[in-house]
């Protein structure tokens, strides 16, 4: 038998995404900034192969303020206020772009904002439990861990991302930057 066939630690690779999907059961996250608020709804446009695709129509709020759905144009879909927040994903262990569009997640997070024990969000990861597997039965419990730094490997991650914000809020690729660049970082050669 060849044994140099396939690497010694062989493994089929999974598909990894950039953005965060809860699936069910327990995803542990942490958020590495202050969430950005907004609207989000869906468009439908044919792309360059005459596909039909729906994409993201984004407009940003500074302070959660409210949106008439006239200021959309009248194509637009399924409108809903988001946060848009990067975090580290533990299971997939990978900084990520979560879009929070869930109210019971939203109203969670920012009761433990506002208890004088918990505080910023940005010191602990959460722990959020998603149950039920239709749209409507859908419940997400979410659970603040202890409080600790995040590890600077993580913040380095983040760093080396370098996410174009501005192109996400224009349903564009925020990630393009650095696929345009043409390389890899060291990330161990980042300061923290």
């Amino acid at each position: 038998m060849n044994n140099d066939f396939l690497p010694k630690d062989y493994k089929e690779p999974e598909l990894v995404s950039n953005y965060t999907k809860l699936e069910e059961g327990e995803t542990r996250l942490r958020m590495l900034e202050k969430p950005q608020l907004g609207w989000q709804g869906w468009k439908d446009e044919v792309n360059e192969k005459s596909e039909k695709i729906a994409k993201p129509v984004r407009i940003r709020s500074q302070s959660g303020e409210s949106f008439q759905v006239g200021d959309f144009e009248e194509e637009v879909r399924d409108i809903k206020f988001i946060w848009v927040v990067p975090v580290y994903n533990y299971t997939e262990k990978i900084v990520q772009i979560w879009t929070v569009t869930q109210a019971s997640i939203r109203k969670q997070v920012t009761t433990y904002l506002r208890n004088k024990k918990w505080g910023n969000p940005l010191e602990y990861d959460l722990a959020i439990t998603r149950e039920g597997r239709e749209m409507m039965d859908t419940r997400y419990t979410v659970i603040p861990e202890p409080k600790e730094l995040v590890d600077p490997k993580i913040q380095a991650d983040y760093l080396a991302l370098n996410i174009g914000w501005e192109a996400w809020w224009a349903g564009e690729d925020p990630f393009q930057q650095k696929k345009d660049e043409g390389k890899d970082i060291d990330l161990d050669k980042i300061p923290v």
